[in-house]
């Protein structure tokens, strides 16, 4: 069994070195490390080339202005390897990362065709730690039967890979949860590896965060997923604002919507516990924390629900399949 690590990537410069010196540092080594560069102008480039002269496993393909679910295909496709193992650059991945997220096709190759890792996010600021109380789901959290994993950290046989068309090359965002869905639609079978660990970098603003879940949003309306939990969003929204004016009037619908926001909360409250954030911080940085999260939570659902109409509304259009950069973060 051959195993080939991809990674996608654009102007990492300062996480490329530490990414690389941890894939080759892993308990087991792959038998190549594909990289795809989507035109990087930062010296990231050099940096790789500096790693290949020492390690000839490392192969970078420079392909300007490619997406990336382009990127991974091209990169899948050059890969030797009958299992491949993706993800993204980051600073940390775990010593074994590779060993636990194949471990499922070294003990029974002909049972498991995915192998969905775990992550975790890389918190530097006061503000991160807020926003992973709102976006980041705890280990206890995660149904294994449901878990759609991220491209962040995943293995498949590259067989599955070319039976469901690869990565959809379409979408703006969402390439790999629709990636997912194709596979398990197909009747593949998933295992959830959840000790292959590797860390992922948070948006460090609320802008940056309104605009990742506004591209969020846009990648779920142009492939049409969940739309009953989208109306369902739309519709708790128009129903607080409704709430909020005939407060005006009889004022107990107040605390009717208190009743119901303190419910909507109480998730991200209680994870920011649970995960020990704010464990140093002082009394007020904490009060802070518990008035940002509002604000946090608030701010994704309106990126999603704007980015969703956008989507949609391209959908209906037809897609511009001309589109090669991604309007938002321009990979």
């Amino acid at each position: 069994m051959n195993i080939s690590v991809i990674s996608t990537l654009k102007n990492e410069k300062d996480s490329i070195r530490s990414f690389l010196e941890n894939l080759l540092n892993q308990s087991l080594q792959p038998q190549e490390i594909v990289l795809v560069d989507g035109g990087s102008s930062d010296g990231t480039i050099s940096i790789i080339k500096e790693f290949m002269e020492k390690d000839p496993k490392i192969k970078l393909i420079a392909e300007e202005n490619t997406g990336i679910s382009k990127g991974r295909n091209i990169a899948i496709k050059e890969a030797r390897g009958d299992i491949i193992a993706v993800v993204d650059v980051c600073n940390f991945i775990n010593k074994d990362w590779l060993r636990k997220l194949v471990e499922p096709f070294i003990k029974d190759y002909e049972r498991w065709d995915v192998s969905g890792g775990y992550y975790i996010p890389e918190i530097k600021s006061f503000f991160e730690e807020c926003l992973a109380a709102v976006i980041y789901h705890p280990i206890y959290e995660i149904d294994p039967a449901k878990f759609n994993p991220s491209s962040r950290s995943i293995a498949f046989k590259k067989k599955v890979w070319e039976l469901v068309g690869g990565y959809p090359e379409l979408y703006y965002a969402g390439e790999d949860l629709i990636f997912d869905l194709k596979l398990k639609y197909r009747g593949y079978k998933f295992y959830f590896a959840k000790e292959a660990l590797v860390s992922y970098q948070m948006e460090p603003t609320l802008y940056k965060f309104f605009r990742k879940y506004r591209l969020y949003g846009y990648g779920d309306g142009q492939a049409n997923l969940w739309p009953l939990r989208y109306l369902i969003r739309y519709s708790t929204y128009l129903s607080g604002i409704l709430l909020l004016f005939l407060g005006f009037k009889h004022p107990y619908l107040w605390g009717l919507l208190s009743f119901f926001a303190f419910l909507y909360l109480a998730r991200p409250y209680r994870r920011i516990h649970f995960l020990g954030y704010l464990k140093e911080r002082c009394l007020l940085s904490k009060l802070k924390a518990y008035l940002a999260i509002p604000l946090i939570l608030v701010t994704g659902d309106l990126g999603k629900m704007l980015g969703y109409i956008e989507g949609q509304s391209e959908r209906v259009r037809g897609f511009n399949k001309s589109k090669k950069i991604n309007k938002y973060t321009g990979h």
